[in-house]
């Protein structure tokens, strides 16, 4: 049982930290992609002939237009909020299944001491028998 006990910590231990590092990166990369500079515009019409296209920002390293650079944004806002959500719900998790295991614990703790005052009584009983 102690055994199941400290891999279901381990698995929880490592998941935590996953989650932590994707949680920081996630952040990371939204809160690039949300500072993108609107001064990066770039003309996209070169003569008067062509049509007008829609201007584009430089955003992550690759062109895009607006509304998709502002979905980007929302969708890496999103993901924050989820990691975030996670984050919170896997470190209660964690705190649950750590006051479970003092828990077990304290009941193995209390398992001994009953043990120990019943081979004392084992003992009292065989020696007031004698």
């Amino acid at each position: 049982m102690g055994l199941i006990m400290e891999a279901i910590s381990d698995l929880g231990k490592i998941a935590f930290s996953l989650l932590v590092i994707g949680f920081i990166i996630g952040l990371v990369f939204g809160v690039y992609a949300a500072n993108a500079n609107s001064n990066t515009y770039t003309s996209t019409q070169t003569t008067s002939n062509q049509p007008v296209q829609q201007p584009t920002v430089a955003m992550c390293g690759c062109d895009m237009t607006e509304r998709e650079a502002q979905a980007l944004r929302d969708y890496n806002k999103y993901l924050a909020d989820d990691n975030r959500r996670l984050y919170d719900l896997l470190a209660l998790k964690e705190g649950t299944i750590l006051n479970q295991k003092f828990e077990i614990d304290a009941l193995n703790a209390e398992i001994g001491r009953l043990k120990f005052e019943i081979s004392v009584m084992k003992e009292l009983n065989q020696n007031t028998n004698k």
